[in-house]
């Protein structure tokens, strides 16, 4: 007989663990923000770029750092016995980690050759993999990039290749874009958008995060907490919403597709309301396509 266990109970049982890619452009506190994860126990930071020295006292007192020159060190820190008395681990960031792993593979070459670049790209994922499976929280920071993607310029983390970026997206639960607006507000973007990668496989985070809202214990205690009911008024003001902006039983679809979650209907409604800033913005600009095409 199988030794099977209903899903659901386990996943009650399971204590979450972040699992974060954070980027952004340079000066916007993707480093303080990676840093208020020491909140949630001991931190050990590695720290690829010299950024430690700036993290604010109230995170500082809770993390320990490891500068790391040569890539080669990574091998003998992520293992089970050195971070065993951590709770967190914080890599700042992997974009300088690509340009070291690069300079060691191409050597005294001008640039690296297609091989060069295979090799690159499996040692990073062997590395990005095993802070995955740490059975830690975790923090990957990244500078951003801006690329060309079929027409349209769009923000993702700052690594080289073509599958790369994607691929350690994937590896993670969390990939918020950091920025700060004209009037100095900061906001992290928990969902896609065509301007950006960002995404959140717990379903449980806003679209955006402002100010206070941007420490890994905020996020924490979101993802923990049970989703909340959406209650009437709720869903009322919401389908009042969509009248007003005509949205067809077409668009519905393409809305609850895009939200990425087989849900109960009061579910998909309420995911709905949770991006449809984003919504209107995807939809608007697949019309435009779709008129372009007409």
């Amino acid at each position: 007989m199988l030794n099977v266990k209903n899903l659901k109970d386990e996943q009650s049982k399971k204590t979450p663990i972040l699992n974060v890619l954070l980027y952004g452009d340079a000066g916007v506190g993707k480093s303080t923000m990676a840093a208020s994860i020491s909140q949630l126990g001991k931190t050990l930071l590695i720290d690829a770029e010299a950024g430690s020295q700036f993290l604010p006292e109230k995170y500082a007192k809770n993390i320990d750092v490891l500068k790391i020159k040569d890539i080669d060190e990574l091998d003998d820190v992520l293992t089970e016995e050195n971070v065993k008395e951590y709770s967190c681990v914080i890599l700042d960031s992997i974009t300088e980690l690509a340009k070291k792993m690069t300079d060691k593979i191409k050597g005294e070459k001008e640039m690296a050759t297609l091989q060069d670049w295979g090799k690159i790209i499996v040692l990073l994922e062997n590395y990005f993999r095993k802070f995955r499976d740490l059975n830690k929280h975790c923090v990957l920071v990244a500078l951003a990039q801006e690329k060309d993607d079929e027409g349209m310029v769009i923000k993702r983390p700052s690594l080289s290749g073509k599958s790369l970026p994607a691929d350690i997206t994937g590896f993670q639960d969390l990939c918020l874009y950091l920025e700060v607006q004209k009037n100095g507000e900061r906001f992290a973007y928990t969902q896609p958008s065509p301007k950006f990668w960002s995404k959140d496989r717990t379903g449980k985070l806003p679209p955006i995060l402002k100010n206070e809202e941007l420490t890994m214990e905020n996020i924490y205690k979101l993802i923990s907490s049970d989703m909340p009911e959406a209650d009437k008024s709720e869903i009322d003001n919401l389908e009042n919403l969509m009248k007003e902006l005509k949205m067809t039983e077409e668009q519905l679809k393409k809305a609850s597709e895009f939200a990425g979650k087989k849900v109960e209907e009061t579910w998909k409604k309420y995911q709905i309301a949770k991006l449809l800033p984003i919504l209107i913005q995807k939809l608007d600009l697949q019309e435009r396509d779709e008129e372009k095409i007409k």
